[in-house]
């Protein structure tokens, strides 16, 4: 299992689940979207070329 993905499981790991306080205190670099008391990772934002 990858590191990313191990650190995810380990933020899953609430039985009561997710707060925003959770997810705030998460700078990993990523993009999350919280929901339903679960934090999932998001496609990084598009970028366009010129």
């Amino acid at each position: 299992m990858s590191e990313e993905k191990q650190d995810q499981s380990k933020l899953n790991i609430k039985e009561h689940g997710l707060t925003y306080d959770d997810y705030a205190a998460n700078d990993d670099g990523n993009r999350y979207e919280l929901a339903n008391g679960q934090l999932d990772l998001m496609n990084p934002v598009p970028t366009v070329l010129m």
